[in-house]
């Protein structure tokens, strides 16, 4: 009977464990982000894996290193470039090198007609008496309000990277990272009187 017993978990223990016996780890891809016309580095560019909220920012030079699962989608990203993806492949080896090229994004504008005037006075005349058309300033208003959410929400979104940007800034030029305020005794301190005072109960009731 104990012969029994043993045979079965034995069988069970083969039949839960992977089939390689070990979970494959995660790749640590390494690389830079540069220009594909000039091959010219591309500073603090967003690497983000789609689908997910893991993510990274390059630095001033465009080197970049960041860890993914095989199989994972990169998405890089830059100001006034288009952006391109990266899937990553099974690979044997834990590191991969990558140099990704991103191309310009060029926008065309409507073309614009300047006219100038014969002197300041005439401008200035001008530029007090003119009226906006009917509705003119509901539309402005209704823009600035659409715009104002849309940068809102894509702070939100990016609010990650923004900040990784910041420290990367703030240690290129004074070589120091910023403070660590969770292990700030200070903030204890005060998160410490402020829960004995029950202001955070305060906050719940209104």
């Amino acid at each position: 009977m104990r012969k029994f017993i043993v045979l079965i978990c034995m069988a069970g223990i083969i039949c839960f464990n992977p089939v390689n016996g070990q979970e494959k780890e995660g790749i640590t891809i390494s690389g830079v982000l540069l220009q594909a016309d000039s091959l010219v580095a591309i500073p603090y560019g967003s690497i983000a894996v789609k689908n997910n909220i893991r993510g990274t920012v390059a630095n001033n030079l465009g080197h970049f290193s960041i860890i993914v699962d095989r199989f994972d989608t990169l998405v890089f990203s830059a100001i006034g470039f288009r952006s391109a993806e990266f899937v990553v492949p099974d690979l044997v080896d834990a590191d991969y090198s990558l140099i990704q090229l991103l191309t310009k994004e060029t926008i065309l504008l409507k073309e614009v007609e300047v006219i100038a005037w014969p002197d300041e006075r005439s401008f200035i005349r001008a530029f007090h008496n003119y009226k906006l058309p009917k509705g003119e300033e509901d539309r402005i208003f209704q823009m600035e309000m659409e715009l104002n959410e849309v940068l809102r929400d894509q702070y939100e979104k990016d609010k990650f990277y923004y900040d990784q940007m910041r420290y990367s800034k703030l240690y290129n030029t004074t070589g120091f990272t910023p403070p660590n305020n969770f292990l700030n005794p200070m903030t204890w301190t005060n998160f410490i009187r402020d829960w004995r005072s029950g202001v955070f109960k305060t906050k719940e009731k209104r």
